[in-house]
């Protein structure tokens, strides 16, 4: 079993990210963070890359 946590920039979905870890570590599991984009012709470049942003920082925390 993984664990998954969901991120949306917010300090609290890092702190649910770091929380995660813990628990991975704890429990031996593996980590999913993810972000999701609203997709379709509503999604720019700007959303893009805040998601990449986001995603960045998990990596730094993790």
């Amino acid at each position: 079993m993984s664990i998954v946590v969901g991120l949306d920039g917010s300090d609290q979905s890092y702190r649910a990210l770091r929380f995660a870890l813990e628990e991975g570590k704890l429990r031996r599991r593996k980590i999913y963070a993810i972000h999701s984009l609203f997709g379709g012709e509503e999604t720019d470049m700007g959303d893009i890359e805040r998601g990449e942003e986001i995603l960045e920082r998990a990596r730094e925390i993790a």
